[in-house]
């Protein structure tokens, strides 16, 4: 049991050096994309308006690309806090990963509770994936969409009919989806999954996900 503690204390401590060690530096410089986002985040905190003065915008122009809104608007306050920098606007996505990593884990572990290497050994699969490492270490909207869906599958597999943790999983569900394009087509498919495996075990849940899949559509 101390073993396996302290395998998972190691585990967390290489997870948060992987995505957040040298975050201003690794990669160098800033893309494109981290640039659009970084310069919108910077103007909703100063202004309330986009670089092309709309306010509070649902989605946002850039240059043709027209982002979604929660990334940016979340990184706004952490440009505040550390300034125009590199590290602002990548840190939301290295802490994504990392969240990812212990979801991964804690999802695993209620799915298969007597398997505790099963779990470890998945959550050290993510955390050291050189793909999944390489998107969190960037401005990108990926790792964050993920983070919320992984966060709302668990409470999901964790609500037993309680309607509130029930509600919260469907909202962290809808803010993936205002994260990122992909989660539109991935969501619709775990959502309806969802709904079709809860109906006969809980009509409480089945109808939450009807609720919060049409509040979605719309």
């Amino acid at each position: 049991m101390k073993t396996y503690k302290f395998s998972l204390i190691v585990l967390f401590l290489v997870t948060l050096g992987l995505h957040l060690y040298q975050l201003e530096k690794i990669p160098p410089g800033l893309s494109n994309d981290e640039a659009n986002i970084g310069y919108e985040a910077w103007s909703i905190a100063t202004t309330g308006k986009d670089q092309w003065g709309r306010s509070w915008p649902i989605t946002f122009e850039g240059f043709g690309n027209w982002s979604l809104p929660v990334y940016i608007y979340l990184t706004a306050p952490l440009i505040r806090l550390f300034g125009q920098t590199a590290f602002a606007v990548r840190l939301l996505s290295a802490v994504s990963g990392v969240t990812i990593v212990v979801l991964t884990y804690l999802t695993v572990r209620r799915l298969r509770p007597q398997s505790r290497l099963v779990a470890f050994a998945a959550s050290t699969l993510v955390a050291t994936t050189p793909w999944i490492v390489g998107l969190t270490r960037t401005a990108t909207e990926a790792p964050l969409a993920t983070a919320f869906f992984m966060a709302s599958l668990y409470l999901f597999l964790i609500a037993n009919k309680r309607f509130g943790l029930l509600l919260s999983s469907g909202f962290l569900t809808l803010a993936s989806v205002f994260t990122y394009y992909g989660m539109w087509v991935f969501v619709s498919i775990c959502w309806v999954s969802l709904w079709w495996f809860s109906r006969k075990q809980s009509a409480v849940s089945s109808k939450l996900l009807v609720i919060i899949g049409v509040i979605g559509g719309i």
